[in-house]
C-alpha cells in the first residue's frame, strides 16, 4: 500500500492498518497515537527526517539537533519541526511541505546550452571543498545528521556543516532498482510540483539523489588525502562514534568513505558509474540535488582569509587545480579570486623558502665558526705544549 498507493495520507495509512486488525484504536487518544506511530515509522523508513520519539499530545514533531534557540534551529530544508494534525488527512507531500523541503528535489537545474559559458567561478572546486580547507581555513565543523533532508546544509552563523551519517542506508537503497519503492512514490509526487522548464524526470529519482549523497562523501573527503587523513583523526579521537555525546555508533560505512582515499572503494564508485575524478564538478549536471548547498559552502570558503601563518600554510585552495584551469580544461578560466589565492600562496612560499634558507645558512656559519674556534684553540693547545716540553 505505501508504495503503489497515490496521495497516500497518515490518515489513509492508519484507517488501512485497523482495516487489517494491525492495530487497533477504541478512542480518540489511541487514534492520535496510531497517527503519530505511522509519522515515526515513515521517518524511520524514508530517512527523510528525524522524528521526535516522545512528541506532545496531538503533535507531529521532528527532531532537532542539540539545544540552541529558536533563531539558530532556522533552517533551509526544514522550516518547521512541530505541526498539529490538521494535514493528517492531506496527501503525504503535502503535509511533509508544511515541514519544508523534506522530499530533496533538484533546485539547480540550467539550460544546457548556457553550460560552455559557464567559468570556474560557477563549478565545485574540490581545494575550495575539501574537509581539510573546510577545517583548517573556512574553521567549519562537521555535524553528523540522522536526515537526509538536512545532508550538506551549512548553517553560517555557527561555521557547521550538516553531513548525513548513513551512507550504508544510501548505498542499499540505491541498489534496489526499480520505481515501485514508497521513496519513489514520494519523488514522482513531488515532481508533479516542481515546474522547471529544464529539468529532466529522471534526473528526479530517489537513486539520483542519493547518488549523489554517496559521491559528495567523495568531493569533500575522499579525492584529497588530507581530508581524509584528518577525517582519520577525528574518527580515533572520538573512537568511531559521533553524536550525543557518543551515545549513537557510527556507520562503518562512513569511515571507508571518508577516512581513505577514494580508490579504495573504487568498486563502489563504480556501481554509482561515476568512473572520472575531476578537480571540479558543474553543479547542475553532477550534483543538481545537492549544488545549491555545495556552491554556498564554497563561497563560504573563498571569502575566508588565513590569519596566521600556519592557516596560510595549509591553504591549498585552488592551488592543486589552478594548472588545468589555466590551461582552460573544457572551457574553464580561472577566475580573479583564484589567481590572487595562487599569488598569495606561492608568495608566501616564496618569502618562507627564502627564510629558511637565510636562517639555514646562518646556523651553517656558526657551525663552521665554532669548528674554526675549536681547530684553533687545538692548535694553540698543542703549541703550548709543545713548547712547554722544549723548556723542559
Amino acid at each position: 500500500m505505501v508504495a503503489t498507493e497515490r496521495d497516500l495520507s497518515l490518515a489513509n495509512i492508519v484507517h488501512e492498518l485497523k482495516h487489517r486488525k494491525m492495530i487497533r484504536t477504541n478512542d480518540q487518544l489511541t487514534l492520535h497515537l496510531a497517527v503519530q506511530l505511522v509519522f515515526m515509522l515513515l521517518g524511520w523508513l524514508t530517512m527523510l527526517y528525524d522524528p521526535k520519539l516522545d512528541p506532545d499530545k496531538d503533535r507531529l514533531q521532528i527532531e532537532t539537533v542539540g539545544k540552541v534557540s529558536s533563531r539558530l534551529l532556522r533552517s533551509q530544508a526544514l522550516h518547521s519541526h512541530d505541526q498539529n494534525f490538521e494535514q493528517v488527512h492531506q496527501p503525504l507531500t503535502h503535509m511533509f511541505r508544511i515541514f519544508g523541503n523534506i522530499i530533496p528535489q533538484p533546485d539547480l537545474t540550467v539550460d544546457p546550452s548556457v553550460l560552455s559559458q559557464q567559468d570556474c567561478t560557477g563549478y565545485l572546486m574540490v581545494s575550495y571543498l575539501s574537509y581539510h580547507t573546510l577545517a583548517k581555513v573556512a574553521k567549519i565543523k562537521i555535524e553528523w545528521v540522522d536526515s537526509l533532508s538536512l545532508h550538506l546544509e551549512f548553517v553560517e552563523s555557527r561555521r557547521v556543516l550538516k553531513v548525513f551519517r548513513f551512507p550504508s542506508f544510501c548505498q542499499l537503497v540505491y541498489s534496489a532498482k526499480g520505481n515501485q519503492t514508497f521513496l519513489s512514490r514520494l519523488f514522482a509526487s513531488r515532481l508533479s510540483l516542481h515546474e522547471d522548464p529544464f529539468a529532466n524526470p529522471t534526473n528526479m529519482e530517489p537513486r539520483e539523489f542519493l547518488r549523489e549523497v554517496l559521491l559528495s562523501y567523495r568531493l569533500i573527503f575522499g579525492q584529497d588525502r588530507r581530508a581524509w587523513k584528518a577525517f582519520r583523526k577525528l574518527w580515533k579521537r572520538t573512537d568511531g562514534v559521533f553524536g550525543d555525546g557518543g551515545a549513537k555508533a557510527c556507520d562503518p560505512l562512513l569511515e571507508r568513505l571518508c577516512g581513505h582515499s577514494w580508490q579504495d572503494e573504487i568498486q563502489l564508485y563504480e556501481e554509482l558509474d561515476a568512473h572520472d575524478v575531476p578537480n571540479h564538478y558543474s553543479p547542475s549536471q553532477d550534483f543538481p540535488f545537492l549544488g545549491r548547498r555545495l556552491l554556498r559552502v564554497q563561497d563560504f570558503t573563498k571569502m575566508q582569509n588565513p590569519q596566521d601563518w600556519r592557516v596560510l600554510w595549509s591553504d591549498r585552495r585552488d592551488i592543486s587545480s589552478f594548472g588545468r584551469h589555466n590551461l582552460a580544461v573544457n572551457g574553464v578560466h580561472p577566475s580573479l579570486t583564484d589567481i590572487q589565492n595562487v599569488v598569495r600562496f606561492y608568495t608566501f612560499s616564496g618569502v618562507f623558502a627564502t627564510l629558511f634558507v637565510t636562517i639555514l645558512v646562518g646556523i651553517l656559519q656558526i657551525v663552521i665558526a665554532a669548528v674554526q674556534l675549536a681547530a684553533s684553540y687545538e692548535q694553540n693547545r698543542l703549541q703550548a705544549l709543545s713548547l712547554h716540553q722544549s723548556v723542559t
